[in-house]
């Protein structure tokens, strides 16, 4: 299933942030640096520490 949103996550700030969090919740560090280089790249000017409202 995640394999499926992956691709949606790569243009979704708010995707890419929740994939970013269940990575570090499921203490999958590769995972969670590849998606945390997602929001990195779609936050703009948005602090990432902040929860997006969905």
């Amino acid at each position: 299933m995640l394999g499926d949103l992956d691709a949606f996550a790569a243009s979704d700030y708010a995707l890419a942030w929740e994939t970013l969090a269940l990575y570090r919740a499921l203490r999958d560090d590769a995972m969670a640096q590849s998606a945390m280089a997602r929001v990195q790249a779609l936050r703009g000017e948005r602090d990432a520490t902040v929860t997006p409202a969905l």
